[in-house]
C-alpha cells in the first residue's frame, strides 16, 4: 500500500545526539511491513511531540498534516486540536491499550501509519526498530520495542 506521499523515500534517522525529531518514513509496505514509518517521541507530552513530528513531516516530506488519530492510553493529556505553527490540526483519540501507531492524514486525501516507539524505551532498542521500519520490516520493528521474541524472520 502506498503512503499517498508520491514517489519521494524519506529515509532519515537523526542523530541520537541531537534534538531532531526521530523520525523515519518509507512509502511502499513490505511483504511484512504493517506501518509506513516509525517515530521515537522524546516524552509523553502530545503538546509538545505532537508539533514537532508534524512540523517535522512537512519539512522533510512536503506534505500538510490535517488530522492525527493516535491512542489515548500513551499520552498524559487527551487534546482535541494541536496548533502547528498557523493551523490548527484535529486530534482523534483511540482508547486501545496497546497501541503502538499513530496515524497521520492529510488535506489530500493520504494517510501514513507509523509506529509510536515509547519515550522510555532504551535506546538500543529504539535505534534498532527506527532501522527496521526503514529498511520495511515494521512486524520485526514491532517485536523489538514489545519485547517478544523475535524470531527467524527477523534475522536475529
Amino acid at each position: 500500500m502506498a503512503s499517498g506521499l508520491g514517489d519521494r523515500r524519506g529515509i532519515r534517522v537523526s542523530d541520537p545526539g541531537t534534538a531532531e525529531v526521530r523520525l523515519v518514513s518509507i512509502r511502499l509496505r513490505g511483504a511484512q511491513s504493517v506501518v509506513d514509518g516509525g517515530w521515537w517521541p522524546r516524552t509523553r507530552d502530545v503538546s509538545t511531540e505532537l508539533p514537532a513530528l508534524l512540523t517535522a513531516v512537512g519539512s522533510r516530506f512536503g506534505v500538510v498534516v490535517a488530522r492525527v488519530s493516535l491512542s489515548a492510553t500513551v499520552w498524559d493529556a487527551t487534546p482535541e486540536q494541536i496548533i502547528v505553527g498557523d493551523r490548527i490540526v484535529q486530534v482523534v483519540w483511540v482508547w486501545a491499550p496497546e497501541a503502538r501507531t499513530i496515524r497521520l492524514f492529510g488535506d489530500r486525501f493520504w494517510h501514513v501509519e507509523m509506529l509510536v516507539i515509547p519515550p522510555d524505551t532504551a535506546a538500543d532498542a529504539a535505534w534498532a526498530a527506527l532501522a527496521l521500519v526503514a529498511a520495511g520490516d515494521g512486524v520485526c520493528a514491532l517485536r523489538a520495542i514489545s519485547g517478544v521474541a523475535a524470531g527467524s524472520s527477523c534475522g536475529r
